[in-house]
């Protein structure tokens, strides 16, 4: 389920990352075309609200577990605080510092997925499911909407990512 949610969440992020190399336009300057200079307004609002929701999100979960690290010694406002000033400093400097960072970050990541599949690898094992009832397809649908939603999200700017650098 995780693996089809992140496919279709993904579909409209790769169709749109197709648009700007083609037509050497930002994401919402592509907008005025299709919604006009009014109508690209409002998705320019819709991207923002969805911009600012999800670093609330990040932020508050981060500050929750600098807090939670640092056993209460760092108030859970400080790394909120600290956080959102991180995160302004880098906004700042601009998308090749974030695309730097991006280059190696992952490896780590890979790193600490591998060692947690090989940990809990002899705790896994296949369940047969019964026959599912009403609670448990919603709970699926919920779970899928989350994961189909944190990838559907970069639909918004996912071109700005590919349009390439203009000297």
């Amino acid at each position: 389920m995780i693996l089809l949610f992140n496919i279709l969440g993904v579909l409209p992020v790769a169709f749109f990352s197709t648009l700007d190399p083609r037509l050497g336009l930002r994401q919402m300057t592509i907008s005025r075309y299709a919604f006009g200079w009014h109508g690209a307004k409002v998705m320019a609002i819709f991207n923002v609200t969805a911009c600012i929701g999800w670093s609330a999100v990040n932020i508050i979960v981060g500050s929750e577990i600098i807090t939670a690290l640092s056993d209460g010694v760092v108030p859970v406002w400080a790394s909120i605080l600290g956080i959102a000033a991180l995160t302004t400093l880098v906004s700042v400097y601009g998308y090749r510092y974030v695309h730097q960072y991006e280059r190696y970050a992952w490896i780590p990541m890979a790193a600490i997925f591998v060692i947690l599949a090989v940990i809990s690898s002899g705790d896994m094992r296949i369940v047969p499911t019964p026959a599912w009832n009403i609670a448990q397809i919603a709970s699926l649908m919920s779970f899928g909407g989350a994961i189909f939603g944190f990838s559907a999200a970069w639909s918004s700017y996912a071109s700005d990512y590919t349009i390439g650098h203009q000297q």
